[in-house]
């Protein structure tokens, strides 16, 4: 992984505005985060040559040999076809970097100078950089849920539908020309219809623990231990909740202890237990959640708040100071390493199934250096010689099969052949006497067509009949 010489520096709008303040310095520094000192394909073709396109262009293009196609370093990142400058989109991603509790896109608007909707679409796309669900939790574990939404000012006008922020979710509860709402779709926290489902689970540590956000329909005890296993490591791994009854089925997998929430106990001590059992950890979590969703977006769709979660997840794993400097960075990486989530100003694919695919540890594609002549040593010497021994093995194979498989097939002609001559079909053999000529074709009188031969019989008869005329 590439990393500026930006260590000990948290990056800010100044110092963004002097490292990178021409788009060649930020083309330059893309290269080098995706490609290091070699270009290699942007469509995936492996050991390619490439050579560089002349040409006025900002951004330097380069041509595959192989798949015969144009490529730059923005190709398949979050980067491509967009109109705004590379010094912005550098700026874009230092705002929410640094903005604890979010950003809206009309903060992003007003700091930048952009356009609302190119401020709301650079800042989806950053989040999709964001995406980092590959690590695998230990430790203490906290597991908690958390209900995204609000409540409607005037339960009695049955409009007054609201949004996240305000709730999203519309519900089914009118009773005919009555038109009142059922108390019991808004309640707080669980039982609520018009509100959605979030579970988090986070390690203990300060200023190291990690956190993983889901968003979650149903909360069932299977639901809750498929989380469990997909993101904690359940050999070295001790769990704390609340008292949530599908939280019970815990006891049988892993090492369990629970808080009544409901008798107002917070904190409890056990002599066997070194640590509190609580669960304030990802409390606080939860808080900087709903605070900036009540100062900064006011307004979230159901939709899109997986996106959200995600961004705040992972600036959540880089509060560290030693993480904030190297932040910048590794969005970089990831905007460059990643593919877009968005094409033509929609997501490719729903953004639940987007956000929370299964990531594997990144491992840099490196480019196969070239073979260097000298001395090589013993074990490399005798590591060639078997591979040369395997590979000469199955070579041979391959022909003895090839030859065998052509015996076979030139077997099977010369039986057909034989059979063939064997089994000659002798025709009967027809006498001269008895050739009959071919029937004649009888052709309709009533179309007015005569048949030639019969006239040729009779001009033949009349001229006979002439003829014995004057001899007589």
């Amino acid at each position: 992984m590439y990393l500026l010489c930006l260590k000990n520096i948290v990056m800010d709008l100044q110092t963004i505005q002097e490292k990178f303040n021409t788009h060649l310095k930020c083309v330059k520094h893309l290269e080098r985060a995706r490609w290091g000192n070699e270009p290699f394909c942007a469509h995936g073709c492996e050991n390619s040559t490439i050579t560089v396109r002349k040409g006025n262009d900002k951004t330097p293009k380069y041509h595959c040999n192989s798949c015969n196609k144009d490529f730059t370093v923005l190709t398949g990142t979050i980067f491509e076809a967009s109109k705004l400058p590379l010094q912005k989109w550098f700026m874009i991603i230092t705002l929410m970097l640094n903005a604890r509790k979010g950003i809206s896109a009309m903060q992003v608007m007003r700091d930048v100078g952009i356009n609302y909707k190119a401020a709301w679409y650079s800042a989806m796309r950053v989040r999709c950089a964001m995406l980092d669900q590959a690590y695998m939790l230990e430790g203490i574990v906290e597991m908690d849920e958390m209900y995204v939404g609000g409540k409607p000012r005037h339960r009695n006008t049955p409009t007054n539908v609201a949004n996240i922020g305000y709730t999203s979710v519309e519900t089914d509860s009118w009773q005919g020309d009555k038109k009142k709402i059922d108390k019991r779709k808004f309640n707080k926290g669980r039982g609520s219809d018009n509100k959605v489902a979030v579970v988090g689970i986070v390690e203990r540590g300060r200023g190291e623990g990690r956190v993983s956000v889901k968003v979650q329909d149903t909360l069932t005890s299977a639901d809750l231990i498929r989380l469990l296993k997909r993101y904690v490591k359940m050999d070295s791994a001790t769990v704390m909740t609340d008292d949530f009854s599908s939280y019970k089925a815990f006891d049988k997998i892993i090492q369990h202890y629970t808080v009544n929430h409901s008798k107002k106990e917070y904190v409890k001590y056990l002599k066997d237990v070194k640590e509190a059992i609580h669960t304030n950890t990802i409390e606080g979590f939860w808080s900087i959640i709903k605070n900036g969703i009540k100062g900064q977006y006011h307004v979230l769709s159901k939709k899109y708040l997986p996106f959200y979660l995600a961004e705040a997840a992972y600036k959540y794993n880089r509060r560290s100071h030693d993480k904030k400097e190297e932040a910048f960075e590794e969005t970089i990486d990831n905007a460059v390493t990643e593919e877009k989530c968005e094409v033509n100003y929609k997501p490719k694919a729903y953004p639940r199934f987007l956000a929370y695919k299964r990531r594997k540890p990144k491992v840099k594609k490196k480019r196969k250096a070239a073979v260097k002549k000298g001395k090589a040593s013993k074990s490399n010497v005798a590591a060639n010689k078997a591979k040369t021994t395997t590979t000469k093995k199955s070579k041979a194979i391959k022909r003895k099969v090839v030859k065998t498989v052509k015996k076979k097939v030139i077997a099977k002609k010369v039986k057909t052949k034989v059979v063939s001559k064997k089994t000659k079909v002798v025709k009967p053999k027809v006498s001269a006497k008895k050739k009959t000529a071919p029937p004649k074709k009888k052709v309709s009188a009533k179309k007015g067509i005569v048949d030639k031969k019969k006239v040729v019989v009779k001009k033949s008869a009349k001229k006979a009949i002439k003829k014995r005329g004057r001899a007589s």
